[in-house]
C-alpha cells in the first residue's frame, strides 16, 4: 500500500475477508483504524457505463462489483480488483469514499475496532430499482438506495 496518497498518510492495515452478516463476504481489518485515516483504494478495470450495465445484468457473475465514478466511468473490481471489492453496504457506515480523478479512495468515517467489518453507504440512486438492504443497522433505510 502506498505510504502516502494525495497528501493523506496511510498506515499499513492487514485487511482480510470472511463471511459477513451483511452479505456473503466482507472486508475486515486486523488492526484498529483511527477516524479519517486512508484505508484502501478501490481497484479494478476502468470501463464504460454501457459495459457496466451489461456486466451488472450478467447472471453468470457472482455479484455486482462495479463502483460508479460518474455517469460515464465505472471501476469493475471483479476481475483484477483488490480486497476493497468486499466492502459491504451499511446505512450507518464506518467508512466513506472520495474520488480523485478515476480513483476511489476509502477512509475511516469513525474509529474502527480490530476485526470490525468495513462498510460504506452505496447510496444507489433513489429513483432506480429499489434494492433491499440487509445491513442490520438500527437506522437501516430498508433499501440500499439513497433517501429521496
Amino acid at each position: 500500500m502506498d505510504s502516502e496518497i494525495f497528501g493523506f498518510e496511510s498506515l499499513e492495515f492487514s485487511l482480510y475477508t470472511k463471511d459477513s452478516q451483511i452479505n456473503r463476504r466482507g472486508c475486515f481489518s486486523e488492526r484498529a483504524i483511527p477516524e479519517d485515516t486512508f484505508i484502501v483504494e478501490y481497484k479494478g478495470e476502468i470501463i464504460s457505463a454501457e459495459d457496466a450495465y451489461k456486466r451488472e445484468s450478467d447472471p453468470s457473475r457472482p455479484g455486482i462489483y462495479t463502483f460508479w465514478i460518474n455517469d460515464n466511468i465505472v471501476i469493475d473490481g471483479l476481475g483484477n480488483g483488490n480486497i476493497a471489492k468486499y466492502i459491504n453496504h451499511s446505512c450507518t457506515p464506518n467508512c466513506y469514499y472520495t474520488f480523485e480523478g478515476n480513483r476511489v479512495l476509502i477512509f475511516a468515517l469513525k474509529d474502527i475496532h480490530p476485526d470490525e467489518e468495513l462498510t460504506i453507504d452505496y447510496c444507489y440512486e433513489s429513483e432506480g430499482e429499489k434494492i433491499t438492504c440487509t445491513c442490520g443497522s438500527e437506522k437501516c433505510r430498508g433499501f440500499i438506495n439513497a433517501d429521496e
